[in-house]
């Protein structure tokens, strides 16, 4: 079943145990990422929510209003660094 899952657009969102969001980002294999979050969280419990988006261009489409929307709602995302975001913040 898990096979189903490679090569498909998905948003996802990482937090940590505290339910404090990190990052969200764009992935066509989630299971790559996996290692990746836990090693950033110092092996702490983290959450990582999957999305499935209909098509690539969709995935970029929504990932920008995703993180456009938490940043507005006041979510920091100290772990995202896409276009080099932390720079400004």
């Amino acid at each position: 079943k898990f096979k189903n899952f490679v090569n498909q657009p998905f948003l996802y969102l990482v937090s940590d145990g505290k339910k404090n969001l990190l990052k969200i980002g764009q992935t066509v294999n989630p299971f790559n990422r996996f290692s990746q979050y836990h090693n950033i969280s110092e092996h702490k419990p983290i959450r990582f929510d999957l999305f499935s988006v209909g098509s690539f261009i969709e995935q970029d489409l929504y990932e920008d209003k995703l993180r456009n929307y938490l940043e507005f709602l006041g979510y920091l995302l100290p772990k995202d660094n896409t276009n080099c975001r932390l720079k400004y913040i």
